[in-house]
């Protein structure tokens, strides 16, 4: 077994590097299968067609299809690939070498600060399981990510498009408990800048939203669900700030948040150094303007979420948050190494379109 305390780093990149390759090759064979089967199946479909072209029932058949030809709003398809673009790219950042060379008492000083005390028994038993085959672990992780995304995107609303939603829930459900600690919902201070409410979390929702049946998305039920999440995510995100115990309204609570977050390479992890200082020198007035700025945000989608601007102005924020706290995604992770901000904003943007009731045939 390769644990990560009995073997040195060089004999675990090495057997990490070779079998990596031997994955990706098998990956990207199976994939190019895939699309090359699709096309054939286009191709044949238009020779058949051709072929068809004298026959007076044609325009008869043309029409019948026409009008059976199913309308889904434009949002729901948008938030179906985006979703399954960010699990291919989740997979892609896995599979760096960032989570293999983390010891087990690494892993286990990270989870500490993601969860009560009741909590750590559950987190530790998947940091010794991880720590015990690392090379495994991050292959199986990637790997999964990718089948995941693969399937969303090359079959949309199809069999395996079905069974991709599905994966994706229980993958993102188990990454909310076992890895995410339940993203820091049951700990004072948890903030968006430390992954807040869990990437698993959000993950999860947004496959939920996909799985429900279209007329959900048609009568536009879907879109005043995603605005009302949205008002509830800040205004929660106040309250979890108001938390004075071990919370943001001191220097060790801001260290605290920023340190629950693994370190990222180059300039990003200096940026969010240098934040960290600048927070933790001041943490009573920083912490007043993020609440004011929540609350703003807050009313601003209340009253404003159909508006462009309004967009922007959030897109502003979740940019800050995914530099500064999740370190554009560059920082590794168990199981959604890019974390909680692309997934919303790929959801607030589904629920924007949505408002605007845009179909697209399939």
């Amino acid at each position: 077994m390769l644990n990560t305390d009995t073997v040195t780093h060089s004999a675990l990149l090495s057997t990490y590097d070779s079998i990596r390759l031997d994955v990706i090759l098998i990956l990207v064979f199976l994939i190019g299968f895939k699309l090359f089967t699709a096309y054939l199946m286009v191709v044949m479909t238009k020779w058949f067609e051709d072929d068809e072209t004298a026959d007076s029932a044609k325009p008869a058949r043309d029409k019948k299809a026409k009008k059976a030809r199913k309308q889904v709003p434009l949002a729901r398809r948008v938030l179906w690939m985006g979703l399954g673009a960010l699990w291919i790219i989740n997979g892609a950042v896995q599979f760096r070498a960032v989570m293999v060379l983390m010891t087990q008492s690494a892993l286990v000083h990270h989870s500490a600060s993601t969860g009560p005390a009741w909590l750590q028994s559950v987190l530790h038993w998947g940091d010794k399981l991880w720590a015990i085959q690392p090379v495994w672990m991050n292959i199986g992780a990637a790997t999964f990510q990718l089948i995941v995304g693969v399937f969303l995107v090359l079959s949309v609303d199809g069999v395996l498009g079905q069974i991709g939603l599905w994966l994706s829930i229980l993958y993102a459900g188990a990454t909310w408990v076992l890895w995410d600690g339940f993203g820091h919902v049951f700990r004072a201070g948890g903030t968006l800048f430390s992954g807040w409410p869990g990437a698993g979390l959000v993950y999860l929702l947004a496959s939920a939203l996909l799985v429900v049946p279209v007329r959900f998305w048609t009568n536009q039920a879907l879109s005043k669900w995603v605005h009302k999440g949205f008002v509830t995510l800040f205004l929660l995100s106040v309250l979890w700030r108001l938390v004075p115990a071990d919370g943001m309204w001191n220097s060790k609570g801001v260290q605290a948040s920023f340190l629950s977050v693994p370190k990222a390479p180059g300039w990003i992890q200096s940026v969010a150094n240098s934040a960290a200082q600048n927070m933790a020198g001041a943490p009573v007035l920083w912490n007043i303007l993020f609440i004011a700025v929540l609350l703003a945000l807050a009313v601003l989608t209340g009253f404003a979420f159909k508006k462009a601007w309004a967009m922007a102005i959030a897109f502003v924020w979740f940019a800050v948050v995914w530099i500064v706290g999740e370190r554009l995604g560059l920082a590794g992770g168990f199981g959604l190494p890019l974390n909680t901000v692309p997934v919303l904003v790929l959801l607030w943007l589904a629920g924007w379109m949505a408002v605007r009731q845009r179909t697209a045939s399939t």
